[in-house]
């Protein structure tokens, strides 16, 4: 079944919560990735698919939205994007000037 998960997401805010946790959850992991991805292309931009899923199902709950608890119940969401690396590196962290 696919849902209008965008519908879900404005009616349901603790489900919008749990799709992006998803994304805040492998961020980090997308963002070395590109970084690694720029460097292997010689310093040129690139882009790549990344997805990620929670591995716990959703519930709504029927305070949250009583529709959306009693037509769904449970999802689950995937969430696929391109990502696409920076078009100059990262900075470095910088160090305090010592004196």
């Amino acid at each position: 079944m696919q849902l209008p998960v965008d519908k879900m997401m404005a009616d349901v805010p603790a489900f919008k919560s749990y799709v992006d946790d998803t994304v805040r959850l492998n961020q980090e992991e997308w963002r070395r990735k590109a970084v690694v991805e720029f460097k292997k292309n010689g310093g040129k931009p690139v882009a790549f698919p990344v997805e990620a899923k929670q591995p716990e199902v959703y519930y709504s709950a029927q305070k949250d939205n009583e529709n959306w608890f009693y037509a769904v119940g449970g999802a689950n969401s995937n969430v696929t994007v391109t990502w696409t690396s920076p078009s100059r590196p990262p900075p470095s962290p910088r160090r305090p000037p010592t004196r």
